[in-house]
């Protein structure tokens, strides 16, 4: 199963001189430290190495890491010990440091590869191992490498592992209806309601592999969010969401799939919207860095007012790339237009969207993301004079919305995850009534199963 490895095995077989690859055989020898007594300490440390006491050499290291830690031959031979001791998290902090400064340092690359692999980190292995590839290693090393690709196959081509999650959360809003705020007609006041939150949340997502180029994903999620606020109350949300996804491998750098979907809200224990979609999408891995992704989307949505009933077919494109161990970084343009039932505000609309995200990889249990997005919108037909158009004549709309998220996740143990978010969204109109401001704070406790 992807994201899992047998780690006594692979400790085992580091035990195995022939996979206890020594500083000489990618050519990567230690260099003289600075004083005689860090000599020392790495030749203690080395010679328990020998012994096979990996323990003992981590202790030893790590006691002097506050001091040594920075210097490539120190942080290469700690990486390498609390990798032995069964420490894969402790071994990539060093292991990185190490290739910081010497990018070409590839015996650290390979242990590094193997530290990967050991805590799931499945991409970030097949990057290293792809800059391997590229400073032409000897045989020995090689064979390694095939080994560790052979680890790596199953888990991103193959069948992933089901998700099933539970999650707890409690926030704030400023704004839960996303209101403006503003005097309708002059001396109706209509002002945001800020609520404290809680939300609880499932999520089931089952693959199912039909051979060995088509897969199934069936998807099933529920959520209800709670307001504290009496004003808020009759923006109590409840979900639920159901997808399928139809998925053909056409080849190791690119697949295609046909989906379905469908989820139903509720606004105050009542019904307020239906909504079914069709799409279909396409991948391709571009480069060992980089990969794309396209959709092409058709929904159709029905609310319990038909007034504000709508199609819409949307079209984006998606580029990922890796920069290095730690970072991520993607870029979305999208496009979007809705066919509204002639008695909608605005009539029909059309909308291109750019949004671009990053994730950094603090350590190997914390992340941090910031999500940066643009959109704006533009509705066919003129608004006149009246309750939402305070104006004398017909105009326009046209939005312009700026948002961000910040969020921060940390996973204690493989099962508990704990995220906190932070989201600010800026709305913009040619209508005065539609200039809305909004932020929101959560904390959420998930649960993995």
């Amino acid at each position: 199963m992807r994201g899992k490895i047998n780690v006594n095995s692979l400790r085992c077989q580091a035990r195995r001189k022939r996979l206890f690859l020594p500083l000489a055989l990618l050519g990567a020898m230690l260099i003289p430290i600075s004083s005689q007594a860090d000599t020392a300490l790495l030749e203690q440390a080395n010679r328990h190495m020998q012994a096979e006491q990996y323990t003992q050499a981590h202790q030893l290291l790590d006691a002097k890491s506050t001091e040594l830690a920075g210097n490539p031959d120190f942080d290469y031979l700690l990486g390498l010990a609390a990798l032995r001791a069964g420490q894969p998290a402790e071994a990539i902090f060093a292991l990185e440091r190490v290739i910081r400064v010497n990018p070409r340092h590839a015996a650290a690359r390979m242990e590094l590869v193997n530290a990967y692999l050991q805590l799931g980190m499945n991409h970030q292995a097949q990057t290293q191992l792809a800059i391997l590839e590229n400073q032409q290693p000897p045989a020995e090393a090689r064979t390694v490498m095939d080994r560790y690709q052979d680890i790596l196959r199953p888990r991103l081509s193959g069948t992933p592992d089901p998700v099933r999650l539970l999650a707890l959360s409690a926030g704030y809003d400023s704004n839960v209806g996303s209101y403006p705020e503003m005097d309708l007609l002059g001396f109706i006041p209509v002002k945001p309601i800020d609520s404290a939150y809680s939300m609880v949340r499932g999520t089931l997502w089952q693959p199912v592999q039909l051979d060995d180029n088509r897969r199934l994903d069936l998807s099933l999620h529920g959520q209800y969010r709670n307001h504290q606020d009496k004003d808020a109350e009759p923006f109590d949300l409840g979900l639920i969401h159901a997808a399928a996804l139809y998925n053909v491998t056409l080849n190791p750098h690119s697949r295609i799939g046909l989906g379905i979907q469908a989820n139903k809200i509720w606004m105050d224990q009542e019904d307020f919207r239906d909504h079914i979609g069709l799409n279909t999408r396409w991948e391709q891995r571009l480069a060992p860095d980089l990969r794309g992704d396209a959709a092409l989307e058709w929904q159709d949505y029905r609310f319990e007012d038909s007034r504000h009933d709508y199609q819409q077919l949307n079209l984006h494109g998606r580029l990922h790339r890796t920069v290095n161990t730690r970072l991520r970084v993607s870029a979305m343009l999208g496009l979007e237009q809705e066919d509204a039932r002639k008695d909608r505000f605005g009539g029909d609309a059309s909308r291109w969207r750019i949004q671009g995200e990053a994730h950094w990889q603090v350590n190997p249990r914390n992340l941090t993301s910031l999500t940066l997005g643009w959109s704006d919108t533009r509705y066919k037909d003129a608004y006149q004079p009246g309750l939402h158009h305070t104006g004398s004549s017909p105009r326009k709309r046209n939005d312009q919305i700026a948002e961000f998220t910040a969020r921060w996740r940390h996973l204690p143990t493989r099962f508990w995850e704990i995220n906190t978010d932070l989201s600010y969204r800026d709305q913009y109109s040619s209508i005065r009534f539609y200039n809305i401001e909004r932020w929101t704070a959560q904390v959420t406790l998930l649960r993995h199963f």
